[in-house]
Parts: C-alpha cells; structure tokens; sequence
C-alpha cells in the first residue's frame, strides 16, 4: 500500500500511487482501510496459490505487522488532517 499526500490547487488531495488516481482527503480514512483489507486478500490470495503453509507463529507475526503499519498510517493520517 503506497499512499502519499501531496497539496493540489490549495486542497489537499491523496494520491494513491497503486491507482494513479487523485483522491480527496475526506475521503481519506476509508481508502486507507480498503487498501489495507484489499492487501491482505491479496496476500493471502498469493500465498494459498503458492501453497506455503505458515506457521501459526508465522501468521502472528505476519498479523501483527500489518496491523501495526495500519495503526500507523491512520496516526498519520490523523495528523495530516489537522
């Protein structure tokens, strides 16, 4: 998930480099909250097809992580909206 936020015009606008599209920033919490389910499955999708099977530990970790780098961009989105 790449999102960065640029100044457009005197609004503020999200672009979302996966997409190439322009995006406005009201919008802002939900994108990052799609992307972020939209990645998993994407994720997982990949590796169902490559058949590797992870650990439990794996998948914690593995949870944990995504979580976090979720957590963090909302934090900074949150600022960004101030």
């Amino acid at each position: 998930m790449h999102i960065r936020y640029v100044q457009a015009e005197r609004t503020e606008m999200i672009y979302d480099e996966e997409t190439s599209d322009m995006l406005d920033k009201k919008m802002d919490m939900k994108i990052v909250a799609k992307k972020f389910i939209e990645n998993l499955r994407r994720t997982v999708e990949e590796l169902e097809s490559e058949k590797k099977t992870l650990t439990e530990k794996e998948l914690d970790s593995a949870l944990f992580s995504s979580t976090m780098l979720f957590s963090l961009t909302t934090k900074q989105s949150r600022s960004t909206l101030r």
